[in-house]
């Protein structure tokens, strides 16, 4: 008599096990959504997965029972979210043969359109998202047949109607408005749309929980340079300073807009986002205000500007970069000012302004002063043919070229073609670098003696 109660119980347990495997894998793809729609790429995979096991497992275990189509349907969902297209359209079209009950199929009929769309069978996709449509009435099944629909009318070139389904979805699932704003900069791009991709990125850059998705519209704005111009992709960029965001994503989309300001030669737009950036204690500050230093290295033309610089700079004294930038800058300055005033000195200078500054003006400058400093001998030419390469030329500069040409300046002889023994510049250049070497020591120590001078005005503007 206990036989038929032991097998019952047996029975009972094995069913509670199936249903468990089975709420498991519900549960996981419910978490992946969660993560999809918020961002989060890699824990939306990995709940995938988890689903397509489970999902799997239950199926394996009663593929002939009541809760293997819901099972099926698991699977194809889960692998429609992993791009296993293949897989996941042969379990969704047995679903829609097989299942009894008209909610799974009509599920299975939404995704098999989505697996359409995603394989670019485009005929057929819209064909089965447009009976999918008419049957659903979950607002989140709706506004996911909207969004595949969406994607398949602007990729065949049916804009309005596929815009209006993008709103549409957007409408029906309040979730997918950060993922449909980002559709909509997309296919903006894509169908040469400035007016709709500024409204996608200002609807983004709005949005609170669309920090998260930075990356996205940060590869977004960079397509939108490489189509457009980079003017154009920093306009797309132009609400970014109010963002809602977190101050690190907020400030990428800055900088990434500073970039791109920079690149179309907005040098003004620049500096005043430049100038926004440094102000915030934010981590951005010290790469803005490096970068904003680089724009004014660009247009000094003294020594004596170099403060404007250094008054950037400051702020942020201790970070190990800035220190590098304060050093060379008080480096050139020493070189400059040497009471001698002798060429070694500017020379050595003018090399720093060049390759540690990145100051071509300045550069070329001291490169010119060098040429004239009578202390130089054989090695005017050198500086003058440096202040050429640097910038262009003046009339008066070429003059002053063609006096040291008569003088036999060797730089300027071989430059021109002309006889010379074959070891003379190498002669002279190793006669030179000594003494280069020599000023840059002293004024890397100079430098560092007044480092303590330059800590005590951090925090200066």
């Amino acid at each position: 008599m206990k036989r038929p109660l032991l097998l019952a119980g047996a029975l009972t347990l094995g069913g509670c096990v199936y249903l468990n495997t089975l709420y498991n894998a519900r549960t996981a793809y419910e978490a992946g959504e969660r993560a999809r729609l918020a961002g989060q790429a890699d824990s939306a995979r990995q709940a995938y997965e988890v689903t397509l096991r489970k999902a799997a497992e239950s199926f394996r275990r009663d593929s002939l029972g009541g809760w293997a189509m819901p099972s099926l349907l698991l699977v194809g969902q889960a692998h429609l979210r992993l791009g296993s297209l293949d897989e996941g359209r042969a379990a969704l079209e047995r679903v829609l043969v097989e299942a009894p009950d008209p909610r799974l199929r009509q599920e299975a009929r939404l995704y098999l359109g989505a697996i359409l769309a995603a394989s670019r069978d485009y005929g057929p996709a819209v064909q089965v998202l447009n009976e999918a449509l008419l049957e659903l009435r979950r607002g989140d099944l709706r506004g996911e047949g909207h969004m595949w629909r969406a994607r398949v009318l602007l990729a065949q070139g049916r804009v309005d109607q596929g815009w209006w389904d993008l709103d549409r979805a957007m409408e029906e699932d309040r979730r997918l408005e950060v993922p449909g704003h980002l559709e909509r900069l997309y296919w903006a791009i894509e169908r040469g749309d400035p007016a709709r991709a500024e409204q996608g990125a200002r609807a983004l850059l709005r949005d609170p929980a669309a920090g998260i998705w930075v990356d996205s519209l940060s590869a977004l704005v960079e397509r939108a340079a490489g189509t457009w111009s980079p003017g154009s992709a920093a306009a797309l960029l132009s609400p970014a300073r109010g963002a809602p965001w977190a101050p690190g994503p907020r400030d990428r989309m800055l900088l990434q807009r500073i970039d791109l300001l920079l690149e179309a030669g907005d040098t003004l737009a620049a500096e005043t986002e430049l100038g926004w950036v440094a102000r915030g204690a934010g981590p951005a500050s010290v790469p803005a205000r490096l970068a904003l230093a680089e724009i004014r290295l660009r247009q000094i033309e003294a020594p004596r500007e170099l403060d404007r610089v250094r008054r950037v700079l400051l702020p942020v004294a201790t970070d190990s970069a800035v220190v590098v930038e304060l050093e060379a800058l008080r480096m050139v300055e020493l070189l400059a000012a040497a009471e001698e005033r002798s060429f070694v000195a500017l020379f050595a200078a003018a090399e720093l302004a060049r390759e540690a500054l990145g100051a071509p003006r300045l550069a070329r400058a001291l490169y010119l002063e060098a040429s004239r400093n009578a202390s130089g001998g054989s090695w005017r030419g050198k500086a003058a043919l440096a202040a050429l390469v640097v910038g262009p030329d003046s009339d008066d500069e070429r003059l002053w070229r063609r006096d040291l040409l008569r003088e036999r300046d060797p730089y300027l002889t071989r430059a021109r073609n002309r006889y010379l023994p074959t070891d003379t510049l190498a002669r002279l250049d190793a006669r030179l670098q000594p003494l280069l070497d020599s000023a840059w020591a002293w004024a890397r120590t100079e430098a560092g003696r007044r480092d303590v001078l330059v800590r005590s005005r951090a925090g200066g503007t």
